[in-house]
């Protein structure tokens, strides 16, 4: 099981704060599944993605039309609200914090990450610059886990990519908070300090 007390952040030579929790980072197939997957393996249970997107009831249908925005039409197979959906069946209170301010939210993911708190977050792809995106998909799920002041990045994983990959503190901020693609989002974050094991389910390692 990983380490939950608070990490001290590292000092560099110029007295900026760097962060990094263990990265237990499972490559999946789906987004949202893969963040949890990562979630519940920090904390010591090796569930597999999809045992996470099963109990999430993650799988469903719902169609998009929208005048105006590219892309207009959206077909999407999986449940609007899995990670909700998984929370509360394994009994965690959890749901998205969400901020009305970029600055507070990004401050808010440095303390968990301070805490040694991994975070999964939404984000829109138009503004993560590995995905090189012309069209805006927000609501994409990636996991936090550590960042560097004086650099300015934040380091995090994303789905199927095995690397640990480094986006600027203002990337990761706008698509944290794109309004313009098919919904708004408010910096929505989810870093459980614990994770419970249902009495009917596979314990921890």
């Amino acid at each position: 099981m990983a380490d939950q007390q608070s990490i001290p952040p590292l000092q560099d030579d110029s007295g900026r704060r760097a962060v990094m929790v263990p990265v237990m980072h499972h490559p999946g197939r789906h987004c949202a599944s893969t963040g949890i997957c990562n979630l519940m393996n920090f904390h010591g249970i090796k569930w597999s993605e999809a045992l996470c997107f099963g109990i999430g009831a993650g799988l469903g249908i719902w169609y998009l039309d929208l005048a105006g925005p590219s892309p207009s039409r959206l077909v999407h197979v999986r449940s609007a609200d899995i990670e909700q959906q998984f929370f509360r069946q394994i009994g965690c209170a959890s749901d998205w914090e969400e901020f009305d301010d970029p600055e507070e939210a990004e401050q808010a993911l440095c303390t968990r990450l301070e805490q040694g708190r991994p975070a999964i977050i939404r984000t829109d792809i138009f503004h993560l610059p590995y995905y090189g995106s012309s069209t805006h998909f927000p609501g994409h799920v990636i996991t936090v886990w550590g960042y560097h002041e004086a650099k300015r990045v934040f380091f995090l994983t994303d789905t199927e990519r095995e690397e640990l990959l480094e986006v600027g503190f203002e990337d990761l901020s706008s698509a944290r908070f794109s309004s313009g693609g098919l919904f708004d989002m408010k910096g929505n974050m989810l870093a459980p300090g614990t994770l419970p094991v249902p009495d009917d389910m596979p314990g921890r390692a």
